[in-house]
């Protein structure tokens, strides 16, 4: 039946005289149509996509802010500052850029982190207690990422006077290599921790979500707030 479905807000029989239909197809005529489409401007269909917290995030949305970016090559983030927010270089210029630049942030206002490649297909989000702190192949708690909407573990490196630390990954850091999971490095690291991932996957970002309290949300055009009324 090429006009079918046939979509009503009521049972389909009572929906036709009443003008329930929201829905059908094959240029299908009669009060089908002619009890809501002219009366009601028309019918339109929407659809809402899946989008993970990376999508979220690269849109400006969910309260993340994109703070460091590598692009597509085969060597890792420049930062030597083991994210703890002071390394400033290159031009800001989005999560999907081919060049390499980072942004000062005040860690002590940082709650989360995510750590995402530049096409969204990776990501993982960690409080900042779990990539603070030093460590050595130890489990560090991720909240979510794109292998489980659940918390879980991964074994990660921050070590004292690492320059490329700290080694972040969706996996256990030795076999996320080859796997193309590792998603931070820091001080140009190449070989395979960088060349498995950054080239196919549009390059690699670090976004932060800072405490923030309801009224600064909705400052920002953020949770659903609508601004009405204003004095001066």
């Amino acid at each position: 039946a090429s006009e079918d479905p046939w979509i009503s807000i009521t049972d389909h029989h009572p929906a036709i005289g009443a003008g329930d239909i929201l829905y059908g197809g094959a240029n299908f005529g009669s009060t089908h149509a002619s009890a809501v489409l002219p009366i009601h401007d028309g019918a339109n269909v929407y659809i809402r996509v899946k989008q993970t917290v990376c999508h979220e995030a690269a849109a400006g949305q969910g309260g993340w802010q994109l703070v460091r970016h590598v692009g597509p090559g085969n060597s890792w983030h420049p930062a030597t500052d083991q994210l703890t927010g002071s390394a400033v270089y290159g031009t800001p210029s989005g999560p999907t850029s081919s060049e390499a630049w980072s942004v000062k942030f005040d860690l002590g206002e940082v709650t989360e982190f995510l750590f995402s490649t530049g096409d969204c297909q990776k990501w993982l989000v960690a409080e900042k207690s779990a990539v603070m702190g030093f460590y050595a192949d130890a489990p560090r708690q991720i909240e979510s990422s794109s292998l489980s909407a659940t918390p879980y573990t991964a074994k990660w490196y921050r070590r004292q006077g690492a320059s490329e630390d700290p080694w972040i990954s969706i996996t256990d850091h030795h076999p996320a290599i080859g796997a193309g999971d590792i998603l931070y490095g820091g001080a140009n690291f190449g070989s395979t921790h960088a060349s498995a991932v950054l080239p196919i996957h549009d390059g690699a970002n670090v976004y932060i979500r800072v405490k923030q309290t309801v009224c600064h949300e909705a400052a920002a055009g953020q949770g659903g707030w609508q601004l009405v009324r204003h004095v001066g």
